[in-house]
């Protein structure tokens, strides 16, 4: 299985991106921005609404700049004739989505390539979402939370955790359940993950956030190397 890498160079060459403070407590235990309304997006979102631990996490949707009309628009009778009625009519009902950290730029200058979103900084755990569940690429998105000294977890195309383990990246195992890895169904996936975040709530993050220090700082510091950048253009 071969994932295309070239989104990570596009992140590292941005001159927005920022070595973050892994070791400082954060106020927030989890962000998970999106963009662009797709299906896995959509589905996600409504099943993260639904949670008793939404209003500690930080989410975007359907926060795409308004010169992308066109775009806007296509997305949304897609996901109309995709989704069935009362789960697009909930979609809608909370769309669109913004974040509220204070300080946080402007929604269209929002750094999407890079880590510079305040959100990276100040919640412990990313939750990625790809645009697509059933393409093998990585986006910069996948990225992000490594380069930001985050948690992670990925609602992406099968074997995206295997593939980021082979390269060498702590996706820590141990911790997080990531079995939905393996899982093509999108929302069988979906409902894994959000119940892999249920554990993860149940935790004392604080705690955790310091028992993983050095991983993460592994992972930050990996990031950077000239080794794994050759390792990854392979």
């Amino acid at each position: 299985m071969t994932f295309n890498s070239e989104y990570f160079f596009e992140l590292i060459s941005n001159q927005t991106l920022t070595k973050p403070d892994i070791v400082q407590l954060r106020p927030y235990a989890l962000s998970c921005l999106t963009r662009t309304p797709r299906l896995p997006r959509a589905i996600n979102f409504i099943e993260l609404l639904k949670q008793p631990w939404v209003n500690r996490c930080k989410i975007s949707f359907d926060t795409i700049p308004k010169r992308f009309e066109q775009l806007i628009t296509c997305s949304w009778r897609d996901l109309q004739q995709q989704m069935p009625t009362e789960e697009f009519e909930i979609v809608k009902a909370n769309s669109p989505r913004y974040i509220d950290i204070p300080g946080e730029p402007e929604v269209d200058n929002w750094y999407y390539t890079s880590n510079a979103s305040l959100v990276h900084s100040q919640c412990y755990i990313d939750y990625v979402v790809e645009s697509t569940t059933d393409m093998e690429f990585i986006s910069e998105k996948a990225w992000k939370p490594m380069f930001s000294g985050q948690l992670f977890v990925i609602l992406g195309p099968v074997g995206i955790i295997n593939y980021l383990n082979s390269v060498g990246i702590d996706t820590f195992n141990d911790i997080i359940d990531h079995s939905y890895d393996q899982e093509p169904d999108v929302r069988k996936k979906i409902t894994m993950i959000i119940q892999t975040l249920d554990d993860l709530m149940s935790q004392d993050l604080d705690q955790l956030w310091n028992l993983t220090y050095n991983r993460r700082l592994k992972n930050l510091e990996l990031m950077y190397s000239p080794e794994f950048r050759n390792l990854i253009k392979q």
